[in-house]
């Protein structure tokens, strides 16, 4: 028992920065990761499409919003794909009450 105690002080001493290193990262990597949904699925909702045509549409992968709700995260580049293509989806959606051709003036 004496010749473990030692053992796993040392162990601790060693391992715990790492621990509160990695513990500390981790939240805002999920906040990001939280964020990230939260956009699509506001972005999903204006469209009216689904999660999965819109994971196909946008980075070819119809399972990104389920693993991202599973708890998954993306690469920085996936998420400025995602994020590119809801900026530009939105800017080519016509504002409600606006018509797609301009109006015709009557002779």
């Amino acid at each position: 028992m004496v010749g473990i105690c030692p053992l796993i002080l040392l162990l601790t001493r060693r391992v715990f920065p790492l621990a509160v290193t990695a513990i500390a990262h981790y939240p805002s990597r999920m906040n990001e990761t939280e964020r990230l949904l939260q956009e699509i699925t506001d972005f999903t909702e204006e469209a009216g499409i689904a999660s999965t045509t819109f994971g196909r549409l946008c980075v070819n992968d119809g399972k990104l919003v389920s693993r991202l709700r599973a708890g998954a995260s993306v690469t920085l580049v996936t998420a400025e794909r995602v994020r590119k293509f809801i900026s530009e989806r939105r800017s080519e959606m016509v504002a409600p009450g606006q018509d797609d051709e301009p109006d015709q003036v009557a002779a």
